[in-house]
């Protein structure tokens, strides 16, 4: 680590000491013990300095405190919808005016409160869990992102964009465009990572993806020297997704799961086959409601979360009573679920992640994304010219038939693209509004 880097990020190194000593325990009870003591102290700060929840509060006769996690389930669930809804008074009527957003790809985007301090407790969460895999911070990563649509126009732009290569520099990040997924893009991407040696990756998990095929269709996929792993981020993973990346490139694939306005929830931990997750339990609690996600924070933050519905779906694998410390598999968003029609009429609900993986057997497959119209599904894969869009829905009915034997092929209508649809973040759009 530079001198640079010493002074900058002193305090942030200091807690990440503390969190690294901390997650060496995995006593549960320690474990609900801490997150009472820090949830009550949380919600406390909440009763006394933030006016939504006063008022929450009082509309829902919430208790002062709690003396199990378990007690969360009886609060009521914060959605996106509530946010959005009740913003003037989130932000004080204008007092506040640091935020952060999530991308509203599936609707309207939702603005919450952000303070200085927010990202002190994300930063130590992230190098605690990378540090699982020997990563540490300012080893050189190789940053594969989009957002540059948030670089606004003008003199702005190009302030923020001296702003952006700052915080590169300052954080070891070579950082290259998502947005640009051509082939000619890809192939300088793959011979700026074997000749940069990075000790990681992050990026989009579609992107990888496709550097990780092209890596394969190349035969360069070798050892590449000093890469300690490559984390999968922002968007949901499959089994298929993390076989390929891990075989490509040599190194485990890592996966990262959080948002926007929660910061980092949880990662890979010991090995990401099968995918297990660790949640990162002295920052959040999480609780189980029939499969859906709902997140507290209990860090520092300006503008705590409490039951929040962060929209995904889940298996526990490890249960402190009602609350979740490990996850078995993110499955998806609640929406990424397909409804379908069987051949003697009874609806067939399954998850887009369970296709995505059978379609992404075929090599030659770059993406995949959906549409519901109705009961029925256009499946739209991307590939290039030996994709062949006949055999390969030969191969997925197939595939479906061993899991639904009622499945019928009517239903589903596989279509061949050459360019993905994307956010503006840059982020792979896995369910396609309706036509």
């Amino acid at each position: 680590m530079n001198l640079r880097s010493r002074l900058l990020f002193r305090d942030r190194q200091a807690l990440l000491s503390r969190k690294s000593v901390l997650y060496e325990t995995d006593n549960l009870d320690f474990i609900e013990r801490l997150q009472v003591e820090r949830f009550n102290r949380t919600w406390a700060y909440c009763l006394h300095n933030v006016p939504f929840y006063q008022a929450w509060s009082k509309e829902n006769a919430l208790p002062e405190k709690i003396s199990a996690t378990k007690e969360l389930l009886d609060f009521p669930v914060l959605s996106k919808e509530i946010i959005i809804e009740r913003s003037g008074e989130i932000f004080q009527f204008g007092k506040l005016t640091r935020a952060i957003s999530t991308g509203g790809s599936l609707g309207i985007p939702a603005r919450f409160p952000s303070g200085l301090k927010d990202g002190t407790a994300n930063w130590a969460n992230l190098y605690v869990a990378r540090g699982w895999w020997d990563i540490k911070p300012f080893d050189k990563q190789m940053l594969v992102w989009g957002h540059s649509h948030l670089f606004g126009e003008g003199l702005g732009r190009h302030v923020a964009k001296i702003k952006r290569g700052l915080a590169d520099w300052l954080i070891n990040a070579k950082r290259l465009n998502a947005y640009d997924m051509s082939e000619k893009a890809i192939d300088h991407y793959i011979s700026v990572l074997f000749r940069d040696r990075p000790a990681f990756v992050v990026g989009y998990t579609s992107v990888i993806f496709r550097l990780a095929r092209r890596i394969e269709d190349l035969g360069k996929n070798k050892r590449i020297e000093n890469l300690k792993g490559v984390v999968l981020t922002a968007e949901t993973v499959s089994q298929a997704d993390v076989n390929l990346i891990t075989r490509a490139f040599g190194a485990p694939a890592i996966i990262e799961y959080g948002g926007a306005e929660t910061g980092i929830i949880a990662y890979s931990r010991h090995a990401s086959n099968p995918m297990r997750l660790q949640l990162m339990w002295d920052s959040h609690i999480a609780v189980n409601d029939h499969g859906a996600i709902r997140i507290t924070t209990i860090s520092d933050r300006l503008f705590p979360l409490i039951n929040y519905d962060i929209g995904d779906m889940t298996k526990p694998a490890t249960k402190i009573r009602q609350t979740v410390t490990e996850f078995d598999t993110i499955t998806g968003r609640s929406q990424d679920l397909l409804h379908l029609i069987s051949i003697d009429g009874r609806e067939l609900v399954i998850s887009a992640i369970m296709l995505v993986h059978i379609l992404k057997a075929n090599p030659s497959v770059r993406s995949v994304s959906f549409q519901q119209d109705q009961r029925k599904v256009n499946i739209f894969v991307e590939g290039g010219d030996a994709l062949n869009i006949n055999q390969l829905t030969l191969f997925f009915n197939q595939q479906m038939k061993n899991d639904y034997r009622d499945f019928d092929p009517k239903t589903v209508t596989l279509i061949k693209i050459h360019k993905p649809l994307k956010t503006l973040a840059g982020k792979h759009v896995l369910m396609r509004p309706h036509a």
